[in-house]
């Protein structure tokens, strides 16, 4: 494949010749949700993803460039959406007398 160009990329998208898709199966940090991955015409990953909330497109490679940046534009996006907490409840005991309260973001 060429080098590509992420205003290319954003016309590709624009008009049907690229989409986006689903996140890496590995990837599981919450923020991951604001991101899609984009694939060619042919199906294949390129590597960059699209930001679902402001479309902002970023370099992504998981072996060369990793998923700092995209954590870092989530935590930063100007139109980043508010995500409800992950509540797990856990009992202790079978009589459920004690119960533990875990809350993650």
């Amino acid at each position: 494949m060429s080098v590509i160009d992420k205003d290319s990329i954003k016309k590709k998208l624009d008009s049907g010749e690229f989409k986006s898709c689903d996140k890496p199966t590995g990837a599981s940090a919450g923020w991951w949700q604001s991101f899609k991955r984009i694939q060619d015409g042919k199906e294949n990953i390129i590597p960059f993803v699209i930001c679902i909330q402001c479309k902002t497109i970023l370099s992504y490679d998981a072996q060369k460039t990793g998923s700092k940046t995209l954590k870092l534009h989530y935590e930063n996006c100007k139109i980043r959406p508010v995500i409800a907490p992950k509540i797990t409840t856990h009992f202790t005991s079978q009589k459920y007398d004690k119960v533990s309260i875990h809350c993650e973001y």
